[in-house]
């Protein structure tokens, strides 16, 4: 195989870097060529080229996830880091810890998420009407949507959507099972242990004593409470 042959290659499908042989994964202008066609392929350069602030620049415009696989130099450098959280704002979280903390990319990410998760909000709340999911692998629901908030660093946000969830259950437009999902969640991705408590108490009653008991102890670690339960 020459080098014209692996540029068209990867033209076609930057991910097919992964196959070539090794010579080719070190030359710059096929790498390049790659991750334009498909930023991830930055995963199957040569670790010279991951340091190559070009190749990287290229590489987070098409996936801002893709920092993760740039060197550490470039993970420092303010250029790079705000380019891969303009393309996605969870590119942050790969970023060296002195720019996660810098005004100008923290303001480009909360922007980002609110573009991004406005128009992800309407679908959870459609969705979650129609339906009555809290999750589902196929509709995009609230609980979905909370999931995600909290993953992209918009607690307070996802917030907000617990809290419309537990409205609903309280008024019985989603099924009472998803108490027991709320205050999982509640518990693991906010941390907020004291508001679990209060939905596990909601769910008294309307769900079933062994799944609510075990739950109760994974999650608030309230053995006493659990047993209480299951007595009566």
């Amino acid at each position: 195989m020459d080098k014209n042959e692996a540029l068209k290659i990867v033209q076609e499908r930057g991910d097919e870097l992964a196959n070539l042989p090794d010579k080719f994964k070190k030359d710059k202008e096929i790498v390049f060529e790659a991750v334009k066609s498909l930023g991830r392929a930055l995963e199957y350069a040569d670790e010279s080229l991951k340091k190559d602030k070009e190749i990287v620049l290229e590489a987070v415009k098409q996936n801002g996830l893709v920092l993760r696989y740039a060197d550490k130099s470039l993970k420092k450098d303010k250029e790079v880091v705000l380019e891969a959280v303009k393309q996605d704002g969870g590119a942050l979280k790969h970023a060296d810890k002195k720019l996660q903390d810098d005004k100008e990319i923290l303001t480009t990410k909360t922007k980002i998420n609110i573009k991004k998760f406005k128009k992800k909000e309407q679908e959870a709340f459609n969705n979650t009407d129609e339906s009555g999911y809290y999750m589902d692998e196929f509709d995009y629901c609230l609980g979905n949507l909370a999931e995600d908030l909290c993953s992209a660093g918009e607690k307070e946000w996802a917030r907000k959507i617990y809290k419309v969830v537990e409205e609903k259950l309280d008024r019985s437009q989603i099924d009472s099972e998803i108490y027991l999902n709320l205050a999982e969640d509640v518990a693991t991705y906010l941390g907020d242990k004291e508001w679990a408590r209060k939905i596990y108490k909601e769910a008294e009653g309307s769900v079933d004593k062994d799944a609510l008991a075990d739950s109760i102890i994974e999650n608030l670690g309230d053995k006493e409470w659990a047993k209480k339960i299951q007595k009566n």
